[in-house]
């Protein structure tokens, strides 16, 4: 018996999931009236899309709310989207079975290719850079409000900020570096975990934190807000960009879905309505997974 939808109408709200976002009260979904309204069919299943919280949550909302509506009406399914409150849980619950589809970041997605999971690859999150060339990673950046340099003598007068200890920029890249440079993160005078990289700046131009750790397409972001204010910027690594990964096995038909979405998205300039911030995300596209494989570890 078919079942064809003439449009769907999605209004995404985000979840801090702690649980199976299953379980949460339903968000707002309208669907309109089928081809054939006498039917007794049910609709289709609910998608569960899940992102850490690297940005702000409403500009996550704001960010992927377009991109998962162009998503929904492609594959005739209802997405939603929910935040993660933290890197870990949207692991575990990606781990667990419990998302359908999810944007994990660099460590996480080195995480699953080395394990056996049931998760298969996308692609990698497309940036545009300044002159709207497409690029697959990102620098990690040490930023700082201070002229002081940081040095293993210095560190303990300053207050670092850090994301997420499953970062890659805001954990990872930052703490080699500092091991690097004969000192480590317990050499500061103090230490936050911010839980994003948005709350990061915010510490760090309201006077919280002296430095911080981010990436280069953040300090775009960022750019409006910072007003001259930034007095060191510290390369600290590259790193590769986020993962598109759908749970269930590569021949499910989910995977061909959001497969076949991905790779007939319009570029960022095409459509710019699909991506409000093009430095942070401008597209999904597969790419050579080595980077990701080699991505640097943290010493036992």
């Amino acid at each position: 018996m078919s079942f064809r939808i003439l449009l769907l109408a999605v209004v995404f709200a985000a979840t801090a999931c702690v649980d199976d976002p299953r379980n949460q009260p339903p968000q707002e979904v309208t669907w309109s009236q089928s081809l054939q309204p006498t039917m007794d069919v049910a609709p289709p299943k609910r998608l569960e899309f899940m992102v850490a919280p690297w940005l702000a949550s409403n500009e996550l909302v704001e960010l992927y709310t377009p991109l998962l509506a162009n998503l929904s009406q492609t594959i005739e399914q209802p997405v939603r989207l929910n935040i993660a409150p933290d890197y870990p849980t949207l692991l575990r619950l990606l781990k667990a079975g419990k998302i359908d589809i999810a944007q994990v970041n660099a460590r996480s997605f080195q995480t699953l290719l080395e394990e056996e999971n049931s998760h298969h690859y996308v692609g990698t999150v497309v940036h545009l850079n300044k002159d709207d060339q497409p690029i697959y990673g990102a620098q990690g950046l040490l930023v700082g409000t201070t002229p002081t340099q940081l040095t293993a003598s210095t560190a303990k007068d300053f207050r670092m900020g850090l994301v997420d200890k499953r970062s890659t920029s805001g954990f990872l890249l930052p703490t080699l570096w500092f091991n690097a440079h004969g000192f480590a993160i317990k050499d500061f005078k103090e230490v936050y975990y911010l839980g994003s990289h948005t709350k990061a700046f915010t510490a760090l131009l309201s006077g919280k934190v002296d430095f911080i750790a981010s990436w280069d397409g953040q300090l775009t972001l960022e750019s409006a807000r910072i007003n001259n204010r930034i007095q060191q910027v510290i390369e600290t690594g590259s790193l590769p960009n986020d993962a598109w990964v759908v749970a269930g096995a590569e021949k499910d038909p989910l995977f061909s879905k959001v497969n076949q979405w991905a790779n007939r998205l319009p570029s960022a300039l095409e459509a710019p309505d699909l991506f409000p911030a093009k430095s942070a995300f401008a597209g999904v596209k597969r790419i050579d997974t080595t980077a990701y494989k080699r991505l640097p570890r943290l010493p036992d």
